[in-house]
């Protein structure tokens, strides 16, 4: 399948030509930058809300949920799904409006994982608020691509 996707990727990607090659003392003056730095700090916050709580959802849906152990690798297939939809949303999103895209995922993302706290102890909307929460760093990370 790698070896598909390589062929792929040569045969159908343009080859972009880089008009000047950037020295490494201007990709490191570039950091010290403002706009670049809240950037990426913008896009650590994003990434690591998904990835702190990712890190205990099979737990959290053995335990307080009370999703069977063989009814989690369906669950994360759905996270993977929403991720997914996140990207493709939040690609769209954010080449409609910038800004606006940025301030409502992570705001709808502050507000979904206060509801996963509270759904938890409902199967259906704790699966439901899973694939949301999914999907809205993914509309986060396109934002800090776009601005970048």
């Amino acid at each position: 399948m790698g070896l598909v996707t390589l062929v792929a990727i040569i045969r159908l990607i343009p080859a972009l030509k880089q008009e000047e090659a950037v020295s490494i003392v201007r990709q490191v003056r570039a950091l010290a930058q403002p706009k670049l730095l809240l950037l990426l700090l913008t896009g650590a916050l994003g990434c690591s809300s998904l990835f702190g709580v990712f890190t205990y959802i099979a737990p959290l849906l053995q335990d307080v949920t009370g999703i069977s152990e063989a009814g989690v690798p369906w669950v994360l297939v759905l996270f993977g799904f929403g991720v997914t939809a996140g990207n493709i949303l939040g690609g769209k999103l954010v080449d409609w409006k910038l800004m606006p895209t940025m301030i409502g995922s992570f705001l709808l993302l502050a507000i979904i994982l206060a509801l996963l706290a509270a759904d938890l102890r409902m199967p259906v909307a704790a699966v439901v608020t899973v694939f949301v929460w999914a999907s809205l760093p993914s509309a986060c990370c396109q934002g800090c691509r776009s601005a970048s």
